[in-house]
Order: C-alpha cells, then structure tokens, then sequence
C-alpha cells in the first residue's frame, strides 16, 4: 500500500513564506467578493421588443452598470406596455454581448412582439467572477500544486521576494538618454525606469495632476521598445490606458496595440 502513495506529489513541500502569500491573495480575492453590491441599478435604453418565446431584447446605455449574464442573478424590470399599464417584470439574462442583453421572461404575460417602455431595470445578485478573477483562483491553485512557473516569474520575485536576486533578461541602458522635452524631474523618473539596478526593480512615479506622469510613461513605453523590450501598460480604469494610448499618437508611435474587454465598445459611456 505505501508504495502506491509513493507515486502522489507530497502536501507539504511549499514554504511557509509562500504559503503566507497565497493566503493573502485568496483572502484579499475574498474581502474584495464581499465588496460586491448584490443589487444593481441598470441603465438601458428606454424601448425594448418583446420577442417571441417570452424573451426581452434590452440595450444598455452603460459599461459599468450594463446587464450581464449571471448564474446567480435575475433581472426585475419596470415597464409600461402598450395599454399604458405598469408592469413588473422578472427574468434572468441568458445572453449579453456588448450593449445588446437577451432576458428570459417566460413567467410574464406580455404577447410576442409587444412594445413595452422600460421606467427602470436593476439585477439582483452578485456578477459572476471575471476573467481576470478567474485567472487569479487558478494562479493560487497551481501554486499550491506545486507549480512554480508562477512563483518564478520576475515580476513575482520583485513583488514578493525582493531580496531574491533577478537575472536580468534585458539589456540595461548605457548612457544618456536625452532629454526629450522633459524637465529635470521627469528625465530622473524616465532615467530610474529604464533602469536595471537590484534597488531600482520596481520604482514607484508620484506626481499630482498635471506634473508629466503620462508623458513619462508614454516616453518609458517608446524607449523601451526602442531596446527591443515588450511593455504592457495596465491601469485600473480604461480611461487612464486611453490618456496613455493618446499621447503615444500624438508623439507619432503607434506600435502598439491597444486590448479592452471584448464587451467594451467605443460608444459605451463611462
């Protein structure tokens, strides 16, 4: 018998300080689920059509609020129908790309293709995990399965493990770097970002409005390529990877590509 255990990995072969790490991470993921409304105010398009087969095709006119497909989530809408009644419809979304949502509302007792004018819409439950959430549960579970392609990575190591020294996998930058219509301070930020020293792996740019952040970054993002790096520029807002991607085209770079969600469009309002 404990030759066949032999052959399954051991439980007990990760360090405690990585232990340590991956519960930090599952338990911000967790505090941050909580966060969560489980009531949401939908802003759509005032005219919807009732289709056939009890379904109601809606348009949202927001990204953040929009109707998504939920698997613990319905939709209540308020609506007035052709004979000028209220009424109060439930259903739950069963399809959603971009702007355009599908709701199944087979219970209520609206006729195939009715009009009805829609007063106010709002989705109870919580959204499903997203992509990148997805992501991030099954970064934790490899780890704890003993993959170390993730706990290896530079980027982890600098996060992380700060004191692990890094191979560099660039080149550094040798001499000047010009001064590309920055000021003094902006030409040190841009100097300590292209920079490959152990002290400098991950520097931190702070500024208030207005000081040349941006055209730090978007000049750190030309000259990097330039040194044949890959750059990915991230933010929590689209708007702020759009301010980047801006000032990029007015330098006149346009090697790059910019990636949003597949359910964002360039009419969406914020």
């Amino acid at each position: 018998m404990s030759l066949r255990f032999l052959a399954f990995t051991r439980l007990n072969m990760l360090l405690e300080q990585l232990l340590d790490l991956l519960f930090k991470f599952s338990h911000d993921a967790n505090r941050k689920d909580d966060l969560k409304p489980t009531k949401v105010k939908n802003d759509i398009e005032e005219d919807a059509l009732y289709v056939e087969s009890g379904h109601l095709d809606v348009n949202s006119t927001h990204y953040r609020n929009r109707i998504r497909v939920g698997s613990e989530q319905r939709v209540v809408v308020n609506v007035v129908d052709i004979r000028n009644q209220r009424r109060l419809l439930t259903g739950i979304t069963e399809h959603s790309e971009g702007k355009s949502a599908r709701i199944n509302m087979r219970a209520a007792t609206l006729k195939d293709g009715d009009k009805v004018r829609i007063m106010s819409a709002m989705t109870i439950g919580k959204d499903d995990p997203t992509s990148a959430e997805t992501q991030r549960t099954l970064v934790i579970l490899k780890a704890l399965q003993g993959d170390k392609e993730t706990v290896n990575a530079p980027m982890f190591k600098r996060l992380w493990h700060p004191r692990i020294p890094i191979q560099p996998q660039i080149r550094p930058v040798s001499g000047a770097i010009g001064n590309h219509n920055l000021n003094p301070s902006q030409q040190e930020a841009l100097k300590t970002m292209l920079s490959e020293t152990d002290s400098l792996h991950l520097p931190l740019i702070i500024g208030p409005p207005g000081s040349g952040k941006t055209s730090v970054i978007a000049r750190f993002v030309q000259m990097s390529v330039d040194l044949g790096r890959t750059v990915w520029v991230t933010a929590q807002s689209n708007v702020a990877v759009k301010n980047i991607a801006d000032r990029l085209a007015r330098d006149g770079f346009w090697d790059w590509r910019l990636l949003v969600s597949k359910d964002f469009h360039n009419d969406w309002q914020a």
